[in-house]
C-alpha cells in the first residue's frame, strides 16, 4: 500500500460547523438545555397557577408546595443540562484554540501508522489502535477505544485530496478486518 501525504489547512471555522451543527452552538438553540429552560418555565407557570387558584379553594393549597418541589427539580435538572453543555462548549473551544496555534498541518499515512504533523509536533496513531472509523460528507474521523484519534474536515483539503484519504483508509481498515 502506497503512502499518502496530504498538507491540511486547518481552519477553526471548519471545525465550528461540525461541532456546532443542529444548534449546539448556542445555549438557547440546543435541544437538551432548550427543553430543559422550557420544563423549568412550564414547572415555574403550572406552580403559579395552582398558587393562584388555591386563593379560590384553599383544598388545593398542598399542591403548592408538590409544585414547588418539581420546579426545584427541574431547576436542578436544567443547571445539570446547561453545566454539561458548557464544559464540552469550553472543551470544543480549547480544542479550536489548540488547533489555531499551529501554522501548518501535513497528514502522512502510511502502511504502519497514521501521523499527524502540526509544526514540529508530531501526533503517531498505529493502525492496530482505531477501532473504528467514521466517514461522512464533512468529515473523517478514526476512533479508538476512548473516543476520536483525530477529526479530518472535508474542507481541510480539497475534494480529490478527501476522497484518496476517504480510500486509503477504508483499505486500510479492510485489510485489518481480514488480519
Amino acid at each position: 500500500m502506497e503512502d499518502l501525504n496530504i498538507t491540511l489547512t486547518f481552519n477553526p471555522d471548519h471545525f465550528r460547523e461540525m461541532y456546532y451543527h443542529d444548534g449546539k452552538g448556542s445555549i438557547l438553540k440546543y435541544k437538551p438545555t432548550q427543553n430543559a429552560i422550557l420544563y423549568c418555565l412550564l414547572t415555574a407557570l403550572i406552580t403559579f397557577g395552582i398558587y393562584l387558584a388555591a386563593f379560590k379553594r384553599p383544598d388545593i393549597s398542598w399542591l403548592i408546595v408538590l409544585g414547588a418541589v418539581v420546579f426545584l427539580f427541574t431547576i436542578v435538572y436544567a443547571i445539570a443540562v446547561i453545566t454539561q453543555y458548557l464544559k464540552w462548549k469550553s472543551s470544543v473551544e480549547d480544542f479550536l484554540k489548540d488547533i489555531a496555534q499551529y501554522k501548518s498541518h501535513q497528514l502522512k499515512l502510511t502502511s504502519a501508522a497514521f501521523e499527524l504533523i502540526q509544526d514540529s509536533t508530531i501526533t503517531i496513531e498505529k493502525w492496530e489502535n482505531i477501532k473504528s472509523v467514521q466517514i461522512n460528507d464533512t468529515c473523517i474521523m478514526p476512533l479508538k477505544s476512548n473516543g476520536p484519534a483525530f477529526i479530518l474536515p472535508a474542507k481541510s483539503m480539497n475534494p480529490e485530496e478527501f476522497i484518496k484519504l476517504k480510500n486509503f483508509i477504508v483499505d486500510k481498515m479492510m485489510v485489518a478486518v481480514q488480519e
